[in-house]
């Protein structure tokens, strides 16, 4: 353990916390020794997690996975140092894919959503998985991938079934606006080969932009958000349903509203989203609601009033519908974490990290 970590940009100390977030215990790696700094950490149950760590650059260094929630790490040296590990997914401790994208440019993907960059079909893209089976300490590389246009997102369900979804943004000449056209993509060999799949699109004769938040509760239960509209320009959201892994898909509900900082759906179909609103000399924050009532979308609005302007909401978690968390960032390090057990109704102050 290493509690004299220099800070850093990037840098976050990793916490547990095994009581609901009445207390916090660190519990990063002792990342001196080879002079890292974490960077992001990919949590799979209580006790199971990776860290990805960087040198100062924009070098990566290693993957550390804990198997007892973070007492103890083992460190397994990233063989792509100039190459992120990103989308990691595991379906278990030892089993885990990721993808490393080599192109002549970079592209960050949130220049492409809000419109800032547009690119024409980037032919010198490669795209590969790479897979383990001993919990990241060597990876095994699949592809390139005959997949369209960047990949946003990966998730497998097991050792032979996985998704991919992709998106490509062009622009004609003398075209005001760029078109975003987005791909949904399942394997069932582990990755070898990919079969695009198709949606009964929510608007007739229109494609959809991009598939967002591809989530999948098990290996049948799942769900994905299809973006419809111009880009910046009346954009609709549709949410797609499947109980049987991917092979239909049904649409729920009417067009959903979309924000910033959209949260993930949580069973049976409901989301939050944080928004933030002036109001006199106050602040009102706020963690809307949205479920699905007879086929139709209701929203429901919780906001809590803070006087001194000096908290704000930094995250927050859905167990289920009507359990929750919500993290409230006070001054420049402190954390509150506040419980709800009725929906966001009312809300308990359940600890503090600092």
């Amino acid at each position: 353990m290493d509690n004299q970590l220099p800070t850093k940009e990037g840098y976050a100390p990793v916490w547990h916390t095994t009581d609901g977030g009445k207390h916090w215990q660190q519990v990063t790696p002792n990342l001196t020794l080879h002079k890292e700094f974490s960077w992001s950490l990919y949590v799979r149950d209580k006790v199971t997690a990776w860290l990805i760590t960087r040198y100062d650059g924009e070098r990566y260094a290693a993957l550390y996975q804990t198997l007892d929630g973070g007492k103890t790490w083992q460190r397994f040296e990233w063989p792509y140092a100039s190459e992120a590990p990103d989308y990691m997914t595991f379906t278990d401790q030892n089993h885990g894919w990721s993808l490393l994208v080599t192109s002549p440019f970079v592209i960050n993907l949130e220049d492409v959503r809000t419109g800032n960059y547009v690119s024409e079909a980037d032919k010198e893209l490669q795209q590969f998985l790479l897979h383990t089976r001993d919990g990241g300490k060597s990876w095994q590389k699949i592809g390139p991938l005959p997949i369209a246009g960047r990949i946003e997102q990966v998730q497998f369900l097991d050792e032979q079934t996985g998704w991919i979804t992709s998106e490509t943004v062009t622009q004609e000449k003398g075209a005001p606006l760029p078109e975003h056209t987005g791909y949904l993509y399942m394997t069932h060999d582990g990755g070898r080969s990919w079969q695009r799949q198709s949606l009964d699109t929510a608007l007739a004769g229109i494609k959809a932009n991009a598939y967002l938040d591809l989530t999948f509760f098990n290996k049948r239960e799942g769900y994905v958000y299809a973006e419809y509209g111009l880009s910046g320009v009346n954009l609709q959201y549709y949410l797609y349903v499947t109980h049987d892994g991917g092979r239909s898909w049904q649409q729920s509900g009417n067009a959903l509203p979309w924000g910033q900082d959209m949260g993930i759906i949580i069973p049976p179909l409901e989301m939050p989203k944080q928004q933030v609103l002036p109001d006199g000399q106050h602040i009102v924050e706020a963690i809307n609601t949205f479920s699905l009532i007879n086929g139709r979308w209701q929203q429901t609005t919780f906001q809590r009033h803070n006087p001194t302007a000096n908290g704000s909401i930094r995250g927050f978690s859905f167990l289920s519908t009507q359990r929750g968390f919500v993290m409230i960032q006070v001054g420049q390090r402190g954390r509150e974490f506040y419980h709800t057990i009725d929906g966001g109704k009312t809300w308990q102050k359940v600890g503090l990290l600092s």
